[in-house]
Protein backbone atom coordinates (compact mmCIF):
# COMPACT_ATOMS: atom_id res chain seq x y z
CA UNK A 1 0.00 0.00 0.00
CA UNK A 2 2.04 3.18 -0.81
CA UNK A 3 1.25 6.54 0.60
CA UNK A 4 -1.98 7.61 -1.44
CA UNK A 5 -3.43 4.60 -0.57
CA UNK A 6 -2.88 5.15 3.09
CA UNK A 7 -4.32 8.50 3.26
CA UNK A 8 -7.16 7.89 0.86
CA UNK A 9 -7.99 5.01 3.59
CA UNK A 10 -7.54 7.16 6.70
CA UNK A 11 -10.22 10.08 4.93
CA UNK A 12 -12.70 7.47 4.28
CA UNK A 13 -12.58 5.56 7.77
CA UNK A 14 -12.67 9.50 9.40
CA UNK A 15 -15.69 10.21 6.77
CA UNK A 16 -17.42 7.35 7.94
CA UNK A 17 -17.08 7.40 11.51
CA UNK A 18 -18.37 10.95 11.51
CA UNK A 19 -21.28 9.24 9.66
CA UNK A 20 -22.16 6.92 11.97
CA UNK A 21 -21.78 9.44 14.84
CA UNK A 22 -24.52 11.77 13.28
CA UNK A 23 -26.92 8.69 12.89
CA UNK A 24 -26.30 5.33 15.02
CA UNK A 25 -22.90 3.93 15.63
CA UNK A 26 -22.75 1.12 13.35
CA UNK A 27 -18.89 0.05 14.34
CA UNK A 28 -18.51 1.78 17.37
CA UNK A 29 -15.81 4.31 18.72
CA UNK A 30 -12.65 4.94 17.54
CA UNK A 31 -11.34 3.28 20.30
CA UNK A 32 -12.75 0.38 20.23
CA UNK A 33 -12.92 -2.59 17.32
CA UNK A 34 -12.97 -2.40 14.51
CA UNK A 35 -12.14 1.26 14.08
CA UNK A 36 -8.48 1.01 16.25
CA UNK A 37 -7.13 -1.95 14.32
CA UNK A 38 -8.63 -0.39 10.85
CA UNK A 39 -6.51 2.48 11.59
CA UNK A 40 -3.70 0.50 12.86
CA UNK A 41 -3.31 -1.81 9.79
CA UNK A 42 -2.72 1.86 7.74
CA UNK A 43 -0.60 2.92 10.70
CA UNK A 44 1.61 -0.51 10.42
CA UNK A 45 1.48 -0.28 6.71
CA UNK A 46 2.90 2.81 6.63
CA UNK A 47 5.81 2.37 9.12
CA UNK A 48 6.79 -1.00 7.60
CA UNK A 49 7.16 0.97 4.59
CA UNK A 50 9.96 3.25 6.06
CA UNK A 51 7.36 6.38 6.32
CA UNK A 52 8.15 7.38 9.68
CA UNK A 53 11.68 6.52 9.52
CA UNK A 54 14.30 9.46 10.65
CA UNK A 55 15.15 10.13 7.05
CA UNK A 56 12.25 9.54 4.46
CA UNK A 57 12.11 10.57 1.55
CA UNK A 58 9.76 14.17 1.57
CA UNK A 59 6.84 12.50 -1.05
CA UNK A 60 6.84 9.83 1.23
CA UNK A 61 6.99 10.95 5.08
CA UNK A 62 4.14 10.05 7.32
CA UNK A 63 4.32 10.57 10.66
CA UNK A 64 1.28 12.05 12.63
CA UNK A 65 2.10 15.80 11.68
CA UNK A 66 2.66 15.05 8.57
CA UNK A 67 -0.30 13.47 7.88
CA UNK A 68 -2.54 16.39 9.66
CA UNK A 69 -1.00 18.45 7.61
CA UNK A 70 -2.16 16.36 4.71
CA UNK A 71 -5.52 16.22 5.98
CA UNK A 72 -6.03 19.71 6.59
CA UNK A 73 -5.17 20.60 3.04
CA UNK A 74 -7.03 17.40 1.62
CA UNK A 75 -10.07 16.97 3.83
CA UNK A 76 -10.47 19.88 6.19
CA UNK A 77 -13.97 18.59 7.39
CA UNK A 78 -12.18 16.21 8.94
CA UNK A 79 -9.22 17.75 10.53
CA UNK A 80 -12.06 19.62 13.31
CA UNK A 81 -13.20 16.28 14.51
CA UNK A 82 -12.51 14.55 17.92
CA UNK A 83 -11.78 11.58 15.89
CA UNK A 84 -8.78 13.07 14.31
CA UNK A 85 -7.60 14.35 17.34
CA UNK A 86 -7.69 10.78 18.85
CA UNK A 87 -6.39 8.96 15.53
CA UNK A 88 -3.36 12.13 15.79
CA UNK A 89 -2.57 11.21 19.08
CA UNK A 90 -2.78 7.36 18.69
CA UNK A 91 -0.58 7.96 15.71
CA UNK A 92 2.10 9.77 17.64
CA UNK A 93 1.70 6.69 20.50
CA UNK A 94 2.21 4.21 17.69
CA UNK A 95 5.60 5.71 16.31
CA UNK A 96 7.16 5.48 19.45
CA UNK A 97 6.19 2.51 21.10
CA UNK A 98 7.48 1.04 17.69
CA UNK A 99 10.12 3.18 16.93
CA UNK A 100 11.66 2.19 20.69
CA UNK A 101 9.95 -1.88 20.60
CA UNK A 102 13.55 -3.16 20.20
CA UNK A 103 14.07 -1.56 23.61
CA UNK A 104 11.72 -4.13 25.07
CA UNK A 105 13.96 -7.36 23.86
CA UNK A 106 16.76 -6.66 25.12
Amino acid sequence: MNREEIIDHIIALLRQHEENENKVRLRGSIHQEPYKVDFFKLFAAAFNAGMMANDPQPQDYLSADALADILAERAPDVVDRKTFGDLHAFWQEWTYAWKHSDELHR
